[in-house]
């Protein structure tokens, strides 16, 4: 590829992903001129800076040089998170994912099945222009997908459900520590995995921000975003926290939450009445100090949507019904731990549990036995597909036996 090619394709990543070129510069160690030059043609990137490129840019370096076309999967995942190389129960999870996601691709075409992954929705969305617009891409994004989704205000009670039911392959996957999170478009359809070491609701938060990067950024010559704790202010990553947050925890939600529990009203509230030719005015007057949002209300709301503490504090805040001052009180109290009595008391709900969702599993088996009734593969194939997803031989036998397979 020429290097006016490579150039273009840097830059078009770069861009993409929000990353200003002073700072992409200082990630490689280079001046900005230099990454000016590199960009526009006039200089030719050597090995160390493609790699070191490759790495910050999330993809493999051979899709910098040559193009997406014959790439190892497994190969981006580790470059996307060299930690992730020395991990060997985090390689085969991820190994195990895309198997699956391979072998349902492969048993969809063999029965003539319309692909769930390749009917994917993206969002054309620009690149921030600053971390407000992020948000405000972030929020609207997450408003749509949850009309398309007819979701309304309600919570999303299973995030893996959602996603598989998308076509997504998902996997809670013991991730490097700073690694909340990977979604990576492959050869065979879109992967997100999430850290399976961090909490409940942090995992359901990261699932909404890796589906946020799959609907948003996932491209081509972007096939792997890494959520990393040390880059949450690139305006990439804003966006996606954005729309996590208002994708699990909606506006109209929030407001809805707390008007059923006698807060969030305004202070004084006018209403005309008209009939007859006689309009009838009523007023009515909030006390404050009856609508102010308490600690227990925070963690409430957190309860409902399924969301953290945390965000469900930065929601309200963000969304005027406590101050900065407030939140801020609020989150010193929960890291010091004096909000646990709170907590026992305020305990999750029966959905709410810390459990995988096997959906695509469950996909995977009933294809593979829908190819088997139609002699599509032996039952030795049988067999070796179930147990990749941890079905033994003599349940497949049973099956078998059902639908009068058996042999």
């Amino acid at each position: 590829m020429p290097e006016i090619r490579i150039g273009e394709r840097i830059r078009q990543i770069r861009e993409r992903q929000g990353i200003n070129q002073e700072t992409m510069a200082k990630w490689l160690g280079i001046s900005r001129a230099t990454l000016v030059q590199i960009e526009s043609g006039d200089a030719q990137p050597g090995l160390s800076v493609l790699d070191k490129l490759a790495y910050r840019l999330g993809c493999d370096l051979r899709i910098l040089v040559s193009g997406p076309d014959g790439i190892d999967p497994v190969h981006v995942m580790l470059r996307a998170d060299p930690a992730l190389e020395g991990n060997v129960e985090a390689y085969e999870s991820i190994q195990k994912c895309l198997r699956i996601g391979e072998e349902v691709a492969l048993l969809e075409s063999m029965l003539g099945i319309d692909r769930i992954g390749d009917r994917q929705i993206s969002y054309p969305t620009p690149t921030p222009s600053s971390k407000m617009d992020a948000v405000r891409q972030g929020e609207r994004a997450a408003a749509s997908e949850r009309r398309r989704l007819g979701l309304g205000d309600a919570p999303v009670e299973n995030m893996v459900s959602l996603l598989e039911g998308q076509g997504i392959c998902t996997s809670q996957t013991p991730l490097s520590g700073h690694v909340s999170g990977v979604s990576f478009l492959g050869r065979h359809g879109v992967f997100i995995f999430v850290n399976g070491s961090h909490p409940v609701a942090r995992r359901r938060f990261s699932f909404a921000h890796e589906y946020a990067h799959v609907i948003l950024d996932l491209r081509e010559d972007t096939s792997v975003m890494v959520s990393r704790d040390d880059e949450s202010g690139l305006l990439f990553e804003v966006r996606a926290n954005a729309f996590a947050a208002a994708f699990l925890a909606p506006d109209q939600g929030c407001r809805a939450f707390l008007q059923e529990s006698g807060k969030g009203r305004p202070s004084r509230v006018e209403y005309s009445a008209f009939g007859g030719g006689t309009n009838v005015r009523v007023n009515e007057r909030n006390v404050a100090s009856e609508q102010s949002i308490q600690p227990f209300d925070i963690l409430l709301l957190a309860r409902h949507f399924g969301v953290s503490a945390e965000v469900a504090a930065f929601r309200l805040s963000n969304l005027g019904f406590i101050g900065d001052e407030e939140r801020d009180r609020f989150l010193a109290a929960n890291r010091s731990g004096s909000l646990a009595g709170l907590k026992r008391l305020v305990r999750e709900p029966s959905w709410f549990e810390d459990r995988e969702d096997f959906s695509f599993s469950s996909r995977l088996l009933g294809l593979a036995l829908e190819a088997r009734r139609r002699e599509e593969i032996t039952t030795g194939r049988l067999i070796e597909i179930a147990e990749l997803v941890d079905i033994d031989r003599s349940a497949v036998e049973e099956a078998l036996a059902a639908i009068g397979r058996d042999e």
